[in-house]
């Protein structure tokens, strides 16, 4: 399974509640919605609040309204389930998911001995412009694939 900014939360999400994939890529990924919820996007004009409340997440309620729906649905919350190995990575200075959901995560099943391995691209917003920096991503996910569905060599970046 693999995704990217609301993908790459999905498949967070699915990999704490499911052990259906043998492998996982996140990009970008929400995983705290208590503390996304509480931040704002750099340059944007409002706080996170409404996405969460009636924008792409139609929560339909502020954090303080049902708290426990937020931490239901925070994978880092959920970190402790993961048994699929995941490779997350985000850009350092991605505007709309500030990295630090994606380093919490990994850090998180890091702690917890989960097989995770995380990249975070230098001067990358949240979508990748830099092709040297998309080459080594596709490169890293397709040898991620290779090994855990293939059967491929283990690279030494793991």
């Amino acid at each position: 399974i693999i995704g990217h900014s609301y993908g790459g939360f999905e498949v967070d999400y699915i990999i704490s509640q499911s052990n259906l994939f043998r492998a996982a890529v996140a990009g970008a990924a929400i995983t705290d919605f208590v503390s996304s919820y509480l931040w704002t996007a750099w340059g944007g004009e409002k706080p996170n609040f409404w996405h969460y409340e009636f924008g792409q997440l139609r929560l339909g309620k502020s954090l303080y309204e049902d708290y426990d729906r937020y931490l239901k649905n925070s994978p880092v919350y959920h970190a402790d389930k993961v048994n699929t190995p995941l490779l997350s990575w985000a850009g350092e200075q991605d505007a709309q998911v500030h990295n630090y959901q994606s380093i919490e995560f990994h850090l998180a099943l890091r702690r917890l001995g989960k097989i995770n391995t995380m990249l975070l691209y230098p001067g990358e917003d949240h979508t990748l412009m830099n092709s040297k920096y998309q080459k080594d991503l596709t490169e890293r996910i397709e040898q991620w694939f290779g090994y855990y569905l293939k059967g491929s060599k283990k690279p030494d970046w793991f």
